[in-house]
């Protein structure tokens, strides 16, 4: 084994996005390559619309970034096989070029099939991670589940960000091993984040501020998000919904439309799309954090809200109830009902004593259990585990 290990992180998504998986992929580089592990990330291409192939170079928190699954890939007249065939080869040559001492696999993509086809062909340890609600949505898609199948079943180890996608996927996929399944939870960290001008946006704020991060979209609940707000303004409190991020693309105009005709947009702030390393700063102009996911894995919302001392009131969905104990860190929702909803926020915003012991307990949570190193130190438990001899690798300033 040499003294500093060599990993593929492979995810068929833009690093750049805004996704869970996109970050997650991001944060698990800058923790490998700051504990001096050599690192090359494969991820899809946003630029190249216009061409079938392309690989471009550059570097993500000093790990090699290369850039190959096109942004068309998801259009349907797109030559799937092709594709895959172009994308075994050349990830077969990455992989003969860098020596990786693992493959690391997330998601479920044919791009991250056409990658675990190579890292066995090259004969190279094999981890996938099955992250975010990406399972249950994949384990129904027939054109797909052949090709889960296979990664799953091929995969020298899987992790899940929760222990219902572990359950879930053992009860979809029977053929997966028993052995070599682990849970590890997504982590968050205050020195990921920068402290910003946030002035203009708490001008704009008033009585009991709701957080929710965005991008906007049906899949998260915002339609139930707008009937909690009317509901509670019924009860004559007053409140603002604080979207910390902007709208997703896809669903603009149906959102706008949506907000316009609700007779609420005095009542709902929305920040416009930001940097991830923004975000907490505006999660502490929050009362109360709120979560009403129609699927999730480890949500970084939950995490960020928490490491920002918010309490939060959560769907009982993923691995949110992993996280929060009820009473103890947090409140949740075995309802997405807006009344209901509301009558949850009513109780916190009339108690601000609980607010803050709430908020106290999840920040305390998150930096014992949930911090960069803790994850840092599973996935260094994972890789051992995968190779021969223990990972040698240079210290790390304790975060």
């Amino acid at each position: 084994m040499r003294a500093t290990p060599r990993i593929v992180l492979i995810a068929d998504c833009p690093v750049a996005g805004t996704g869970g998986t996109e970050w997650s992929v991001r944060r698990i580089t800058r923790l490998l390559t700051e504990k001096g592990m050599k690192v090359l990330v494969l991820a899809r291409s946003e630029q190249n619309k216009e061409d079938d192939f392309a690989v471009s170079t550059s570097d993500l928190h000093g790990a090699t970034l290369v850039t190959l699954f096109p942004a068309r890939w998801h259009i349907p007249a797109f030559d799937h096989r092709r594709f895959l065939e172009d994308c075994f080869r050349e990830i077969t040559r990455i992989i003969t070029d860098f020596q990786p001492d693992i493959c690391h696999v997330f998601g479920t993509g044919p791009g991250c099939y056409a990658a675990g086809i190579a890292a066995k062909y090259c004969r190279r340890q094999l981890i996938v991670s099955l992250r975010g609600s990406d399972l249950i949505r994949d384990a129904f898609d027939a054109k797909r589940r052949s090709q889960i199948e296979w990664l799953l079943r091929a995969a020298d180890a899987r992790t899940f960000v929760s222990e219902e996608a572990r359950r879930f996927a053992k009860a979809a996929f029977a053929t997966i091993p028993n052995a070599r399944n682990f849970t590890i939870h997504n982590s968050t960290d205050d020195r990921w984040f920068r402290d910003v001008e946030t002035e203009t946006v708490r001008k704009q704020l008033h009585g009991l501020v709701i957080g929710c991060v965005g991008p906007l979209r049906e899949q998260m609940g915002f339609f139930q998000m707008l009937g909690t707000l009317r509901s509670l303004l019924k009860t004559r409190i007053r409140a603002t919904l604080l979207i910390i991020g902007g709208i997703h693309e896809r669903e603009s105009t149906l959102i706008r439309e949506l907000i316009q005709t609700s007779g609420l947009e005095k009542n709902l702030v929305i920040t416009g799309a930001l940097p991830h390393s923004e975000m907490l700063s505006f999660m502490k102009l929050c009362h109360v954090g709120l979560l009403l996911p129609k699927t999730e894995g480890c949500p970084n919302k939950l995490l960020e809200f928490m490491l920002a001392g918010v309490p939060v009131i959560a769907k009982r969905i993923g691995a949110i109830p992993e996280i929060i104990q009820e009473g103890h860190r947090g409140v949740l929702l075995d309802s997405s009902d807006p009344d209901h909803v509301a009558e949850e926020i009513c109780v916190l915003a009339k108690n601000e004593g609980k607010r803050q012991k709430l908020g106290a307990a999840g920040r305390e949570l998150i930096l014992a259990k949930f911090s960069g190193r803790v994850e840092l130190r599973r996935l260094t438990k994972l890789y051992h585990s995968c190779t021969r001899g223990p990972l040698r690798t240079k210290s790390t300033p304790r975060v």
